[in-house]
């Protein structure tokens, strides 16, 4: 009895370790209609939990050297694991090498335009946990129009002077995820002016900028559409024009354009809120600023998004080699978003937070019901930001909370309504958009200020300085799992709208 029991044993014991990885059902399906399709391939060894265990237990005093560790015990862990199965790969010759993309912050691979006999591979290897397919989030509709040059007022627009940066400007010192404005218009000359200030003038921007803090030595990214970069408004502070050539400066994960580009409007128009330098449209003028196209013209794939969280970690230059660590931007800038209680982009936030990235997200905008705040804005590491309207309310269609789990979200709001920034359309084109895509931009922008005086704030006391500084808006009368919208914080606009003088204030007083 013992040796057939034996027997038994280790017949299991075979069967577990030749088992095949879980795939998804819908990468079968692809490959039903297409000879190839795109896959992630996740690892059983992957752990990198006690990986960055290791990293937290380290004393580093610098943040290129937080960056540059964390970077080389992520990186050699995913070496180690990946080897046999990226050798497989590479000896293949139904493979692209250029389409075998290492994630080194969670040891996954992707694998792009695989065929059949590629996936049965994959999936009966050993060190294979699973193949996941690429998901594809539609873009939400929206209405754009364009401004002339002559319509812009060269002074600040509504959501700087709302926040108050201007006054520290002036002081010395694959799945698709769907992008969240819902309305994008072109504006006739006679639109303009009366538009053209009101985001600047809510934040109060004016008062600040005259302290000589406009976002001087600090970095900011946007994973986005991608951004116009020749436009008026972008084209000085951009590293790839400071640096002369677009290494550590821009990536596009799909086809590594060596330019940047904006067939879509979107991430011109979020960058330019941040760091736009012409007719006052940024928030942090002075900062310099980077770009990871993560979004094409109609979607957003989860595989790009997820290159772009690895290429903000560790820059690389723009066909995705020689990466300098050191190159990583402090703040990143993320308006777009999807579903609930979704865990995909958890690793990516936590690896900023170690390395001091600020990790901003829109909320979304399938408000103003209670539970529609988005992922990855409804995680606990995202700082999620609401939009709120000229009339210093919030925006109809802000997402609001709690999360699935019951947290609170957003965690701020800011101007995002008839927001008038850059437009891809022309090199002096500007244009009104709606959505928080357009709020979160202003709080990456303040994020800048706010570091330009306390450059090596943590995560978590830069939200504190954000959260401490925002102000209350007139309350809609509205509740949300028991918590009125005249309560502060609460699930419709968390803390309040940020403000600038508030924010950069409470960081240099406490920090």
């Amino acid at each position: 009895m013992k040796i057939q029991i034996a027997f038994v044993l280790v017949g299991l014991a075979c069967s577990a370790l030749a088992a095949k990885a879980t795939v998804e059902p819908q990468i079968l399906k692809n490959l039903e209609t297409s000879k190839t399709t795109n896959v992630l391939v996740t690892f059983k060894k992957a752990d990198t939990a006690s990986v960055l265990a290791r990293f937290d237990s380290l004393a580093l005093a610098t943040r290129d050297a937080k960056l540059n560790t964390m970077h080389a015990i992520l990186k050699d862990h995913a070496d180690t694991i990946q080897a046999d199965v990226i050798s497989m790969l590479e000896k293949s010759t139904s493979v692209d090498n250029d389409n075998i993309r290492q994630l080194w912050i969670t040891a996954e691979l992707i694998v792009r335009d695989v065929d059949k006999a590629t996936v049965e591979a994959l999936s009966n290897h050993d060190d294979v946990e699973s193949l996941i397919a690429e998901k594809f989030y539609p873009l939400e509709p929206i209405e754009r129009r364009e401004l002339s040059e002559d319509e812009i007022t060269p002074l600040a627009q509504w959501g700087v002077d709302a926040i108050r940066a201007g006054t520290v400007h002036g002081r010395v010192a694959e799945r698709f995820i769907p992008l969240e404005p819902v309305e994008r218009r072109e504006l006739s000359e006679e639109e303009i002016a009366p538009l053209a200030q009101w985001g600047v003038d809510a934040i109060r921007a004016g008062t600040v900028h005259g302290r000589g803090n406009s976002g001087q030595g600090i970095v900011v990214a946007n994973i986005d559409t991608g951004v116009r970069y020749t436009h008026i408004a972008l084209r000085s502070n951009f590293r790839g024009t400071i640096q002369g050539n677009n290494n550590y400066a821009w990536y596009a994960p799909t086809g590594k354009a060596a330019n940047p580009s904006d067939s879509q409007g979107h991430g011109t128009h979020t960058m330019g809120t941040i760091a736009g330098t012409a007719n006052g449209i940024g928030v942090a003028p002075g900062a310099t600023w980077v770009a990871c196209k993560g979004c094409g013209a109609v979607s957003c794939s989860t595989f790009d998004l997820t290159e772009c969280g690895n290429w903000v970690a560790c820059p690389t230059n723009t066909a995705g080699g020689s990466p300098d660590c050191t190159k990583a931007p402090n703040v990143s800038s993320n308006s777009w978003g999807g579903g609930q209680g979704d865990s995909w982009y958890d690793n990516i936030i936590a690896a900023w937070r170690r390395v001091n990235i600020v990790p901003l997200f829109s909320a979304g905008n399938s408000g103003p019901s209670c539970r529609t705040a988005n992922s990855p804005s409804d995680r606990q590491g995202a700082i999620a930001v609401g939009s709120t309207t000229s009339g210093n309310v919030v925006s109809s269609f802000s997402s609001v909370g709690p999360t699935v789990d019951g947290r609170m979200k957003p965690d701020i709001a800011a101007p995002g309504s008839s927001v008038v920034s850059a437009s891809s359309s022309s090199d002096t084109g500007y244009a009104t958009m709606s959505g928080t895509s357009m709020a979160c931009p202003h709080a990456a922008g303040l994020s800048a200020l706010i570091l330009h005086d306390r450059p090596n704030l943590t995560v978590d006391q830069l939200k504190a300085a954000l959260v401490s500084g925002s102000q209350r808006i007139t309350a809609s009368g509205k509740t949300c799992s028991g918590v009125s919208d005249s309560v502060y914080p609460n699930h419709h606009v968390g803390a309040g709208r940020i403000d600038a003088v508030a924010s950069t204030g409470f960081a240099v007083k406490n920090y």
